[in-house]
């Protein structure tokens, strides 16, 4: 018997073979902001029946970056009691 490649949750869409969703199963990054070409309701329907309903948004952040974010040293941290008397001004 051939392995499926298949997805924990059968309400989503199968990955391909590289472990990402399909390119069409992903919204658009540019939807909604009006600059185009809005999709007709049926191109719409039949996009959302392959993918099982289920569009993945885009990738955000540093999801690409190769470089740790920098040190940013520590804070002090100064316990009650241990602040000597200031002068009165």
């Amino acid at each position: 018997m051939a392995a499926e490649n298949k997805t924990s949750d059968p309400d989503q869409p199968n990955p391909n073979e590289s472990g990402q969703v399909p390119q069409d199963c992903r919204a658009d990054p540019q939807a909604g902001q009006g600059n185009t070409k809005p999709e007709t309701q049926e191109s719409m329907a039949k996009r959302l029946e392959r993918c099982k309903g289920v569009l993945k948004p885009p990738p955000t952040g540093d999801s690409q970056t190769d470089l740790p974010p920098p040190d940013t040293g520590k804070t002090p941290i100064i316990p009650p009691g241990a602040i000597p008397g200031q002068p009165a001004k």
